[in-house]
């Protein structure tokens, strides 16, 4: 950045020239003022020449195979043509590169997180390693791609500087609201105007920024590439649903030229929120201008507290009221900003669902729900319980809907069920603030009441959109198997009669009506209102008792309408994780032949013109229960009925039947269950899917790294992806076998057994994932000396081990739907918000919401991409050996530890000892302490060497060294004595040095005491080092002021005896108790805390 006139610069600067009709250029100059050029901005330069001389010399010889006929076709070519219209156009892109990295630029100076700015800088480093994508295949000429490159940089940048523009516009006017002239102490105002200068933080030239004023807020805007991509993504793969050719790379160019244009268009005519509301709750609600100041609510707080303290009472009592008044202020203020969130969430969700109503020709009044007053209701006829309303489905024929028409505002969720006191919310004057603030908890419970409400609604909706989302991928699959995409004599009535055959699946099977999920809900709620009401119709007839009931029933019909749509949520988890399975296995063709059943296919409501009989379907089934037949197929197992579970619904029978979409939907429909059991039976199923979805996935990723291996002339790409032979020669239907074996071997086929099983298998291998991307693969790298093989494995994988670590707050933008305080590992979480809590424990398999094409084997592959067929040789030998090692558990952990461990660290109670999932378990264990004490050592390592991280042979080296003489020899010493050898590592000094265990002792206890040990040097050794300089720092200054002071004493006083003055830190037993407490703490509420009966022991 170039400093203002008059001030001199020390080192090197960016000058900006605006040159016209083409933009501006940036030059570099020193400190002396002279132009200069980096020797790394020439080499980028010559990549760059070479770059463009290949890409103008392929489409000349493109142009050439196709003239071949015309001689002198070669000689006809302007070359310096060609090479103008290069360069033009990457001057054009780097322009517009340059100009977005100036934006981020800005949002750097502004932001002082160090987490943010790492992540703006890897957005900046990002934007400039990006290149155009130019179609070599289809395109004649690199016009078109470069263009289409130029016009979705210059679409991005409008949208950075849109944003921009309203985030600095709308914090100056906050800043304005915060600021009185009154108010002394107060800082002063950036914004206003003022004599100095603006100052400019790039030379973008976006905004002009005041002296001191940073908007650190502005780093928000780095959610915006991940969120626009992930939804391109997703539309990409929507619109290549609808095709049967891939799209080309011109085609997905086009179609985000047009998303972007479409985003960019919305952005800039975004309504104010709550503009689908009524003109009364704009005012009274969101566009409250008392509410909204700043300054005129910490009036107000002054005013009403000002009324406490010159009451005469005690100061006590007006400490009490000081606090319960300030906590009711600060608990409206949040409620009402939750209230407004939430309704604008409402709004988002509405016009989707709206939309997709409107797409499927489905009336608006699915989305509303008639206002019936409680305290006139009639009572209703309801079964007897709950589920009797899940085995009616929700998408029916509009002939029970009741139409509401004259809707012309969106209202409340609260409205729809009340429209008493619990409605009557205001927030627009002063006076309606004190009425608030006088009703105290009454007003704050309904708020929270009303609040509740409309997250449930929200929810709700947001199921109705998701559901219909996946209903398109499965209806576009089942139409596609069954209908022809060509060779009709009449393409559009073909296209008319699929978009009916369309929207009647839909509303038959996929369809979520809004009304109709709450409608039972309601119902059962004013039958509980008039029920106890009658029961003391004396005590509810005072306001306050009959809000309080009202409280009461609105909570309970809230809770009911979150289990049904639970249900729902649980269900599409099982459609998403089938989706996924299927999409996966159909590449493995003989494997999918052989070894798993299929539905019989159901023929989609088209007329017999438009169906085609396929040679591999079979005839319908005239079973209306696919799931309960008890026809038996042969497979590559033994003979098994066509059937998930068993007609009861609890045992498992065929893991390896793929039931049809509206199997999954209609799981359980016909059980008469609590809602608790069905739940409990749903969710097992889902963990059975996503754990067997997982483990295939892992089980071809390594299968992909095993061919790149074995096949080195290739590309990794091209080596990985052929897995012909892979499924030819058995080798995943071993694996698969190998599955079955431990399901047959287990004592109990029940759901719940087989669902721990699979999951601990799945958990367990995806610690040995991580375990050996982290660290085994880059330390054999080290101790091979093979720097370069280290640094690319150690940089790629930082970024892919975090996505193994449940680090989903980036992704929080897009969803949404978790309200705040809730955490994702409660359990009241899990019960009510079950599809985000699944996101949450799966996201390293699940990072889309409804795709099936998972990222699981990208992530094995990213961190080794590059890597020699050698050194790609290297890393499949640990993975193979961590497998081997696995092998015998007997050595790695005792079955008396791995007890005494279940419960603190899996948190689960005993299993059957020889059992495949008590094996997994103990493995587990294993596992986990190894991942922490690698995470300790290298704590314990930098520290030590004082280095930031070892990533060096010669750091490697000394850490090492460092480790095994003061950590890992006394602790061997130790366990040996523990077990009666104490002589072992004196008969043989070399098993000292390697590291070998002595006899009775296994791998778990030998790295339990290495890390007990490196902790207690971390946290005990280091801290009281730390504590001791401390204590000599201040003795000092103790010392030396009391010299100072009996300087200035009279002399007399110094004959007097001396005395000497001691100051000495004796080392307590805090290391010992310590340690203790490491190994002695349990899990309670889902949190680590110490042991009551190690804490009692203490005087």
């Amino acid at each position: 950045m170039q400093s203002g006139e008059h001030v001199e610069n020390n080192e090197d600067y960016a000058h900006e020239i605006t040159v016209e009709n083409d933009g501006s250029i940036v030059h570099v100059q020193d400190s002396s003022g002279l132009h200069i050029i980096y020797d790394c901005a020439f080499e980028d330069v010559n990549e760059l020449e070479q770059e463009m001389i290949s890409i103008g010399s392929y489409f000349i010889e493109k142009a050439s195979l196709k003239n071949f006929k015309d001689s002198d076709f070669m000689r006809k070519i302007d070359r310096f043509e060609i090479l103008y219209n290069l360069w033009e156009h990457e001057l054009n892109y780097l322009q517009y590169k340059r100009k977005i990295v100036d934006c981020f630029y800005e949002i750097y100076q502004h932001t002082f997180d160090h987490d943010e700015r790492h992540l703006i800088a890897q957005i900046i480093i990002d934007i400039s390693a990006r290149r155009p994508r130019i179609d070599f295949r289809n395109d004649d000429y690199f016009y078109h791609s470069y263009t289409l490159e130029i016009r979705l940089l210059e679409q991005y940048l409008s949208l950075i500087r849109e944003y921009l523009d309203r985030h600095v516009t709308g914090m100056r006017q906050i800043t304005e609201n915060i600021l009185d002239s009154t108010d002394y102490g107060s800082y002063f105002s950036a914004a206003r105007s003022q004599s100095s200068p603006p100052i400019y933080l790039s030379v973008s030239k976006i905004r002009s920024y005041y002296l001191f004023e940073f908007l650190e807020s502005l780093s928000s805007l780095t959610r915006l590439p991940h969120i626009l991509k992930q939804s391109l993504n997703e539309l990409t793969e929507y619109e290549q649903l609808q095709r049967p050719t891939h799209l080309s790379l011109t085609e997905r160019l086009l179609f985000e030229v047009e998303y972007l244009d479409d985003i960019l268009q919305t952005y800039k005519q975004l309504d104010q929120p709550g503009s689908m509301f009524s003109s009364n709750h704009q005012r009274d609600i969101f566009n409250t201008f008392y509410g909204d100041h700043p300054t005129m609510m910490g009036k107000f707080a002054y005013e009403i507290l000002k009324q406490v303290d010159e009451t005469r009472t005690t100061k006590k009592e007006q400490y009490e009221k000081y606090m319960k008044l300030q906590t009711t202020l600060l608990e409206l203020l949040t409620l009402r900003y939750r209230l407004i969130r939430s309704a604008c969430e409402s709004e988002i969700l509405t016009k989707i669902y709206k939309q997709q109503l409107d797409v499927m020709s489905i009336d608006h009044s699915h989305l509303f729900l008639r206002y019936v007053q409680m305290e006139f209701a009639q009572p209703r006829n309801l079964p007897n319980t709950d589920n009797d309303y899940d085995n009616e489905s929700s998408n029916v024929a509009d002939g029970r809907l009741d139409k509401i028409t004259g809707q012309q505002h969106l209202l409340f969720a609260a409205q729809e069920v009340d429209e008493g006191t619990i409605i009557r919310i205001n927030f627009r004057q002063k006076d309606q603030w004190l009425i608030l603030i006088n009703d105290g908890e009454d007003a704050i419970n309904n708020l929270k009441v009303a609040l509740r409400l409309q997250l449930m609604h929200n929810h709700l909706a947001y199921t109705a959109v998701l559901q219909h989302r996946l209903a398109i991928v499965c209806i576009t699959q089942q139409l596609q198997t069954s209908t022809k995409s060509t060779d009709q004599p009449n393409t559009l009535l073909n296209n008319v009669l699929y978009e009916r055959a369309q929207r009647k699946l839909f509303r038959d099977h996929y369809f979520v009506s809004i009304q109709f999920e709450k409608l039972p809900c309601r119902d059962r709620m004013l039958n509980e209102f008039l029920r106890k009401r009658e029961l003391k119709p004396l005590q509810y007839q005072q306001p306050r008792e009959l809000e309080k009931l009202k409280r009461s029933v609105l909570h309970a019909f809230i809770d009911r309408v979150h289990q049904r749509n639970t249900m729902i949520l649980v269900r599409l988890q099982i459609v998403q994780s089938y989706l996924s399975l299927t999409h996966l296995i159909n590449q493995f063709p003989l494997t999918s032949r052989t070894h798993f059943m299929w539905h019989k296919p159901t023929p989609p409501p088209l007329p017999k013109s438009t169906l085609t009989a396929s040679s591999g379907d079979q005839p319908d089934s005239a079973s209306s229960t696919p799931l309960l037949t008890n026809a038996l197929t042969t497979n590559g197992y033994q003979h098994r009925p066509k059937m998930i579970f068993n007609e009861t619904g609890t045992d498992l029978v065929n893991l390896w039947y793929i039931p049809s979409f509206i199997e999954q939907l209609t799981m359980f429909k016909n059980a008469r269950l609590s809602v608790e059991e069905l739940e409990m039976r749903l969710r097992n199923v889902l963990r059975i899917v996503s754990s067997l979805n997982d483990l295939i996935h892992v089980v071809i990723g390594y299968a992909q790294l095993n061919n790149a291996t074995s096949n080195s002339e290739q590309r990794f790409n091209d080596r990985a992806g052929d897995l012909t032979a892979f499924d030819q020669s058995g080798e995943l239907a071993s694996e698969l076998h190998e599955i079955q074996r431990e399901i047959d071997s287990s004592p109990s086929v029940e759901l719940s057994k087989i669902a721990d099983l699979l999951e601990a298998k799945r958990r367990l291998t995806i610690f040995q994932i991580y375990y050996a991307i982290s660290c085994l693969i880059p330390r054999c790298f080290l101790v091979g000396k093979q720097q370069a093989a280290f640094y690319l494995v150690h940089s790629r994988s930082k970024a892919i081990l975090k996505q193994f670590t449940s680090d989903y707050h980036k992704l929080r933008p897009i969803y949404t739907i978790l309200p705040n305080p809730l955490l994702p590992s409660q359990a009241l979480t899990k019960r009510l918000y079950p599809w985000t809590v699944h996101e949450y424990e799966y996201n390293v398999n699940s990072k889309r919401l409804w795709w099936p094409k998972y990222d699981l084997i990208d992530l094995i592959h990213v961190s080794l991409i590059g890597l020699k067929s050698p050194e790609l040789t290297l890393a499949n030998s640990e993975l193979v050996s961590m497998n081997v090692m696995l092998q015998n558990i007997d050595e790695v952990i005792s079955r008396r530890t791995a007890i005494n461990q279940m419960g603190t660290i899996l948190r689960r109670k005993e299993v059957a000892m020889g059992d495949h999932l008590a094996k997994y378990l103990y493995l587990e264990l294993y596992i986990i302490e190894c991942i922490r004490l690698e995470m300790v050592r290298n704590a314990w390592s930098t520290v030590k060497l004082n280095v930031m991280e070892i990533d060096t042979l010669k750091t490697f080296e000394d850490a090492f060294a460092s480790f095994r003489d003061e950590i890992r020899s006394p602790v061997l010493r130790q366990l040996a004595t523990a077990v009666g050898y104490s002589s072992f590592y004196n008969d043989f000094p070399a098993a000292l040095v390697t590291g070998k265990l002595a006899p009775d002792v296994t791998e778990y206890e030998c790295n339990h005491g290495l890390i007990m040990r490196i902790l207690v040097e971390l946290e005990g050794k280091f801290m009281m080092n730390d504590t001791l300089k401390r204590f000599k720092r201040e003795r000092t200054l103790v010392i030396s002021e009391r010299l100072r002071e009996e300087n200035s004493l009279p002399t007399d006083l110094w004959k007097k005896q001396l005395f000497t003055e001691n100051f000495s830190v004796l080392r307590p037993h805090i290391l010992d108790d310590f340690a203790k407490l490491l190994a002695n703490y349990e899990y309670k509420d889902e949190q680590a805390t110490l042991n009551s009966t190690v804490t009692s022991e203490e005087p």
